[in-house]
């Protein structure tokens, strides 16, 4: 019910095209727990991204994608698709770097690592 009022509250005005409008109903979605519709709105913001070239706007979309993937433990299903992307030539260098290697743990964090025995 939340998730379709913010929709409908959004959808409306001058301004519900704009990026940032945009994202603020993606936030609001993700924190009312409607994570496939905020992925939608994350997908379309990281198309826009793209068109505009605004590096702070995909970097932001990435964030949230990934840790939407976690939300849904989707995570291991995207890696390989994203591995493809990045080891590809050219490389896709948005498919590789700190989305891939915040995988590395269930909950995303990075595991400390261990000292070498010497």
């Amino acid at each position: 019910m939340l998730p379709d009022a913010l929709i409908v509250c959004a959808s409306r005005g001058p301004r519900a095209a704009e990026p940032r409008v945009q994202e603020g109903l993606a936030t609001a979605l993700e924190r009312s727990k409607a994570y496939r519709e905020a992925g939608v709105l994350w997908q379309a913001l990281a198309d826009k991204a793209a068109e505009r070239n605004d590096r702070v706007l995909a970097r932001e979309v990435r964030t949230h994608v990934v840790t939407l993937w976690s939300l849904e433990h989707t995570i291991d299903r995207q890696i390989p698709r994203l591995e493809t992307g990045f080891n590809a030539e050219p490389p896709d260098v948005e498919a590789g770097g700190r989305s891939r290697r915040s995988s590395s743990t269930r909950d995303g964090s990075r595991r400390p690592r261990r000292p070498s025995a010497a």
